[in-house]
């Protein structure tokens, strides 16, 4: 099994081309049996293909300065959420279907 990291290195910086483009490697690579990471270093201002690059990945995992609240990943199932707090250790948050 490869594992691949879906880095969408600043969802401000990075066209939505770019991620697009990303985002149709990991589901291909997913559909083989890879476990996908979306380690993103910002939300950007396109929440919805924020949405779409949760939905592909297995791990999700961001820092609290980025995502602060990670309560709103409640009702996303079958994903492990995990946020970094820097000395303060980490938050994490599995929810199955």
């Amino acid at each position: 099994m490869t594992n691949i990291e879906l880095a969408l290195n600043t969802l401000v910086e990075a066209s939505v081309t770019e991620i697009s483009k990303s985002k149709k490697l990991a589901i291909t690579f997913k559909e083989k049996g890879s476990v996908i990471f979306l380690v993103p270093s910002s939300k950007g201002g396109n929440v919805n293909l924020f949405n779409q690059c949760v939905a592909v990945a297995d791990i999700v995992k961001f820092a609290d300065q980025i995502i602060k609240d990670i309560s709103q990943f409640d009702s996303i199932g079958d994903k492990l959420f995990v946020q970094t707090k820097g000395k303060r250790g980490i938050s994490f948050r599995y929810n199955s279907e």
